[in-house]
Formats: C-alpha cells, sequence, structure tokens
C-alpha cells in the first residue's frame, strides 16, 4: 500500500488495483479541488486541513477562489502555511 492510499480520502478508492493507481500517477492524471471561499476564514482552515497533504500535491491541484470576501481574510498566511496551493480573488460577488 502506498502511503497516500492511508489518508481517509481515498478510502473510497482503497479497491482499485495498484496497477491502475500507478498508470495514472505515471500519466499526470490529477484531481483539481476548487473551494469557494466567502467570509469564512476558520471554515477555510479546516476545509484545508481535512483535505492538505504536501506529498500529494505532485497530482492535486487545490484552488481557493475568494468570492469577494468583505471581512479581512489573511489569505497570505493561509498560502504561507499550505504551501503549493492556488489562489484567485473575484472583485466582484
Amino acid at each position: 500500500m502506498h502511503e497516500w492510499q492511508k489518508y481517509r480520502i481515498f478510502d473510497k478508492y482503497k479497491n482499485i488495483p495498484n496497477r491502475e493507481l500507478e498508470y495514472n500517477k505515471e500519466d499526470k492524471i490529477g484531481l483539481d479541488i476548487i473551494i469557494p471561499s466567502y467570509n469564512d476564514e476558520k471554515g477555510l482552515i479546516r476545509t484545508l486541513k481535512s483535505i492538505y497533504y504536501p506529498e500529494l500535491l505532485d497530482w492535486l491541484n487545490i484552488i481557493i477562489i475568494d468570492d469577494a470576501s468583505t471581512e479581512q481574510i489573511n489569505y497570505n498566511k493561509i498560502l504561507y502555511e499550505f504551501s503549493g496551493i492556488s489562489y484567485i480573488q473575484l472583485d466582484k460577488n
């Protein structure tokens, strides 16, 4: 079993034979996770903590989209703590 297969986010894929998982990894077939964010810094951090595993970032792409939050959210701190994720800020809700 691969180290990354131990995480609960992958439980539904645990019955896939290892050769298929290796094939997908070699072909750079990945997973994009888009997280909408609006005025909820604590919720965003909880979400990131539940899905963020740095060793998976070679094929897992996490994108935060700030939907023109009106509250002050420290995205610089979040992006520093969870390195390797992308951030998009919208001008208008």
